[in-house]
């Protein structure tokens, strides 16, 4: 009967469309940190294990592997006290997450909990956007940084990258973005972060007049791998939820590596070999059928910043490669520029919208043009500058470029100065270049 009653009343948001009516049982054969293996049958892939133990009640599996009498499933919470010959059962049903209005002006866990009365539960997984359902991006979205709106315009419904290593200011640049953008609601996804900065970004989030308006899901980095992956499900499924009835939504995720990281432990443990430094051949799959879910739709909008970890600052390592070639465009941090005190230390040059040329005007475009020639030619120039070797007349877009440089290094790293319009800074200072 207790087993029955812990399917009944679980912790964790369940889904039973496969279930039948019967209750599988088993037993432990196998416990491994990253796995336990059950005697089993009549299951199947993505279905939930509960291994009832003695002292700690039930706790939940996904089973991800399916062999003859037995099934491979990984641990979706800490298995404590779970041992060999545990009873075991599973009802076939899966795992889904808490969505709805009730998540608005929250801090949640991986699956949305704990639960609120105007709360429902959906499927977090195998949901692709069919494509009449999608619309073209036509409408810039204005991010309050001058580099992005000026020089790299992302659209509302865009999918962007903001690649950086450790420290630079990824986190930062995100609330910063999500303090100036203009949105309906917004979500936003802590993979992987350290305790103590998820606790401060909740804080930072929760003095914003916008809080009433936003979602933060959280699975820190002590969460096992399986619950650092249903935390980005989660927050895409409650972006989705909104955009089905008519939002503009902004979804930041900070960060992907980690969640590629997440699906390497489960990938790795059901013995796929790593493929490409360390990283298994399904990590495309599992990136594209997160990132592929925003875009533009019918009815409402996601828009998603998605923070990639740059491993050693290797702009060609495993994650980063494979985020470049899914996203419309990516923002580029440089640690450069971080350490000599420039914030945002956006890294133009190396930044990108592939959607840019269709949201904004032609006039705008050769405006962007012009004041990318020149920082391109400032940073050529750099050595001369260091030997003292620059001198005048040998290049008329360098020499502009250097008449303006001050005023280039104030547009694009304003600090805590108010900012103006960043369009009518651009056209002033292309008109100086011209």
């Amino acid at each position: 009967m207790k087993v029955i009653e812990e399917w009944l009343e679980p912790r964790l948001p369940l889904i039973y469309r496969n279930c039948d009516g019967l209750v599988r049982t088993g037993r432990v054969l196998a416990v491994a940190p990253a796995e336990i293996t059950v005697s089993m049958r009549g299951v199947s892939c993505g279905s939930l294990i509960a291994v009832h133990t003695q002292r700690h009640g039930a706790r939940f599996a996904r089973v991800r592997t399916v062999r003859e009498g037995e099934v491979g499933a990984v641990p979706i919470e800490p298995l404590r006290g779970v041992g060999v010959g545990d009873r075991a059962s599973s009802t076939n049903a899966e795992l889904g997450s808490f969505c709805g209005l009730g998540l608005l002006g929250r801090a949640v866990d991986a699956w949305g909990g704990p639960r609120h009365p105007d709360c429902v539960v959906v499927g977090i997984e195998d949901r692709a956007v069919p494509l009449e359902r999608r619309r073209p991006i036509e409408e810039p979205l204005c991010t309050g940084i001058a580099s992005i709106d000026a020089l790299c315009t992302i659209g509302v419904g865009q999918r962007v990258a903001l690649f950086a290593g450790a420290g630079v200011g990824k986190s930062t640049l995100l609330r910063l973005i999500a303090q100036h953008a203009t949105f309906d609601a917004h979500v936003f996804a802590l993979i992987g972060e350290r305790g103590r900065e998820a606790a401060e970004t909740v804080a930072r989030l929760r003095e914003s007049p916008r809080w009433p308006a936003t979602t933060v899901v959280c699975a820190t980095a002590e969460a096992p791998p399986h619950e650092r992956l249903a935390a980005a499900y989660t927050a895409l499924a409650q972006a989705e939820w909104l955009c089905e009835r008519g939002r503009d939504v902004l979804l930041t995720v900070d960060s992907l590596t980690r969640v590629a990281n997440a699906w390497r432990e489960i990938a790795l443990a059901a013995g796929e070999p790593p493929a490409h430094r360390g990283h298994p051949a399904s990590l495309v799959t599992t990136l594209a059928s997160i990132v592929e879910r925003a875009g533009a739709r019918t009815q409402g909008s996601i828009t998603a910043i998605f923070a990639v970890l740059v491993d050693a600052d290797d702009q060609f390592e495993p994650v980063t490669d494979v985020v470049r070639g899914l996203l419309d465009g990516q923002i580029v941090l440089a640690r450069s520029l971080a350490e000599t005190g420039r914030f945002p230390p956006i890294d133009v040059l190396r930044s990108a919208s592939r959607l840019m040329h269709r949201l904004v005007p032609v006039h705008h475009m050769a405006n962007a043009a012009l004041v990318r020639k020149a920082l391109a030619a400032l940073e050529r120039a750099e050595d001369l500058f260091a030997i003292g070797a620059y001198a005048p007349g040998g290049d008329a877009m360098l020499d502009a470029a250097v008449a303006q440089r001050d005023r280039l290094e104030r547009f694009l790293f304003p600090g805590d100065r108010a900012r103006s319009d960043p369009l009518v800074e651009l056209a002033e200072i292309a008109s100086l270049l011209r």
